[in-house]
């Protein structure tokens, strides 16, 4: 294991399968995101030193010397490609009357029933 700027690197997978990896780690949390041979992954796993993490794109060219990197931080406060304290680029009022627009459709839909 080697750590970069407060990132956890591990470079041994001991199991590979179609969606998931299993590695061994230590100070890695629930739900913590990393990333498995530059692939987007989420750890659903923790038992003792064994990690297993799911890989949204599935397994396909990952080998078991492949670089996993833990970002130490669950998926609601990390932003994936963004700058930390980067803003959504969609408005808060936007997706507040979508909300409403979508209640609005449901409520007509219960209506017709």
């Amino acid at each position: 294991m080697t750590t970069r700027a407060f990132q956890k690197i591990y470079t041994k997978i001991d199991n590979i399968t179609k969606a998931t990896v299993t590695l061994r780690a230590l100070g890695v949390g629930n739900d913590e995101l990393a990333t498995v041979g530059g692939k987007l992954a989420q750890v659903v796993k923790i038992m003792g030193e064994n990690v297993t993490l799911q890989v949204f794109s599935g397994t396909e060219g990952i080998a078991t010397d492949s670089e996993v990197v833990f970002h130490g931080e669950p998926p609601e406060t990390a932003r994936v490609g963004q700058p930390r304290g980067a803003v959504s680029s969609t408005p808060t009022a936007s997706r507040s009357k979508a909300v409403r627009s979508s209640r609005a459709s449901r409520a007509r839909s219960a209506a017709r029933r």
